[in-house]
């Protein structure tokens, strides 16, 4: 498992790429920035690993993925797959 991130700060950018395993139909990748008050969501991963997200990461100490259910949500569910810190 990998995570490659690209961080434009001046377009406030964001293009993720993950290397992990296909998940049922029912499930899906959620990425995260965590901030000093907790976790923030950044939205889904595709199926193809990547997502772009306009977000400004300027107080995140890390990106954090999770395995959610279809359609995710506003808070992390259960423990991040991957963790990478800055």
């Amino acid at each position: 498992m990998h995570l490659r991130l690209v961080y434009l700060p001046e377009e406030q950018l964001t293009i993720l790429q993950i290397d992990m395993p296909p998940l049922p139909p029912n499930r899906l990748y959620q990425a995260w920035q965590i901030i000093p008050s907790g976790p923030r969501n950044l939205g889904p991963v595709s199926q193809g690993g990547y997502a772009v997200v306009s977000a400004d990461l300027s107080q995140a100490t890390a990106i954090a993925i999770s395995i959610e259910p279809q359609g995710g949500g506003p808070a992390p569910t259960t423990m991040p797959m991957l963790v990478a810190e800055f």
